[in-house]
């Protein structure tokens, strides 16, 4: 997109390599709290570098001449995406929980703004505890996410996905291997139209966990 971009890496590898007093200001564990992220003096860091790029970017303002329009790179397929769970349910969408009727409230919670607690992501989702009976939904859309719970619990059960009556889809909630909130795409088209979402545990797993958190509808 022609954008400019801050590498961290620039800013900080090399001179983690150096001895004190020949350019080095920081040590690898000051600037990782572990192996993939920052602590709080390395997120400083990172916050530094992005302030240094906007002043850069300040002192040379852009032009109508050097703005131009991109073609996205992956697609905008999803831009327009709407977010649908147990309390956002509009009236032109049916849906029948089967036993996916119990509400999981054990689930990645994030520190919000300036909060200094943490807020369980999606609570208003649909959840499986036991149970044979599928969760049905019809609606009229043309591309369809689900947001699923990844989990580390052994006892998490697969997750099968079929649109229209064919299968579209599985979902492993122990694929990644820690709780957190995971989307994917269950179908994409050009056409709007209505369809009959299905969603059951795959055999062997009918008295399995496994948590919808929620959808990503684009109509």
């Amino acid at each position: 997109y022609h954008l400019p971009m801050v590498s961290v890496k620039n800013a900080v590898v090399d001179q983690f390599y150096k001895k004190p007093g020949a350019g080095r200001v920081m040590v690898k564990n000051q600037f990782f709290y572990d192996v993939y992220h920052p602590s709080n003096l390395g997120h400083t860091v990172m916050a530094d570098c992005l302030n240094e790029a906007f002043k850069k970017g300040l002192q040379a303002p852009a032009t109508e001449a050097n703005i131009t329009d991109v073609a996205a790179v992956y697609s905008t397929d999803f831009a327009d995406v709407e977010l649908i769970d147990r309390k956002s349910v509009t009236d032109d969408i049916e849906i029948i929980t089967g036993d996916f009727d119990s509400i999981d409230t054990e689930l990645q919670a994030v520190e919000r703004n300036l909060d200094l607690i943490t807020t369980p992501e999606f609570p208003n989702n649909w959840m499986h505890e036991k149970g044979d009976k599928s969760f049905k939904m019809r609606l009229t859309c043309k591309r369809l996410m689900m947001i699923m719970k990844d989990s580390a619990s052994a006892a998490s059960g697969i997750a099968e996905a079929y649109v229209d009556g064919k299968l579209a889809r599985s979902f492993n909630p122990r694929e990644v291997g820690w709780t957190h909130c995971n989307s994917l795409v269950v179908f994409r088209s050009d056409e709007s139209k209505s369809h009959e979402i299905e969603i059951k545990m795959a055999k062997g797993y009918e008295n399995n966990p496994f948590t919808i958190l929620g959808f990503g509808v684009v109509r």
